[in-house]
């Protein structure tokens, strides 16, 4: 081999292993950025929500969000834990859509989970993302609908 070809050699070497380092670099970024990337699944949105209602209550307002339908549970008594509200606080579910499973079926089939007939555990199915809305009274009640933006 003579010098030149060596020097290349040497070159591309040093090129490759720059490539590599900054490449490590940029997928450690990415990863640390996604480990840090807030939960958008119904149950992590819902306790954000809620707390926020909470805080609000009284006033009106509602908070909306979108979250990732994923197949899980939750309940009234698991979504006041999580987001912080006081034990007594009434919560209710409430929901229209076929995504959303009650007593086993969807409750577009039983009319549960809807304004006049709220539910406090309620099941979905996987599928896209979906608008949640959480508002609360000076009362104690509290209101979470599954579906909609508004309420």
């Amino acid at each position: 081999m003579r010098r030149g070809q060596s020097y290349a050699v040497l070159k591309l070497l040093q090129g490759a292993v720059i490539a590599v380092v900054m490449l490590t670099i940029v997928y450690g970024v990415i990863k640390f950025v996604e480990d840090r990337r807030p939960s958008s699944d119904i149950y992590s949105v819902s306790c954000e929500l809620l707390g926020s209602a909470y805080a609000a209550r009284g006033t009106g307002e509602h908070f909306s969000r979108q979250a990732l339908l994923v197949e899980q549970e939750v309940s009234s008594s698991s979504l006041i834990q999580c987001s912080g509200l006081p034990a007594g606080t009434t919560l209710n579910l409430l929901c229209n859509k076929a995504f959303c499973i009650h007593n086993d079926e969807q409750v577009t089939d039983t009319g549960d989970c809807t304004l006049h007939s709220p539910c406090f555990s309620m099941r979905f199915v996987a599928g896209n993302m979906v608008p949640i809305c959480a508002s609360c009274s000076t009362d104690g009640f509290c209101n979470l609908w599954f579906g909609e933006s508004e309420c």
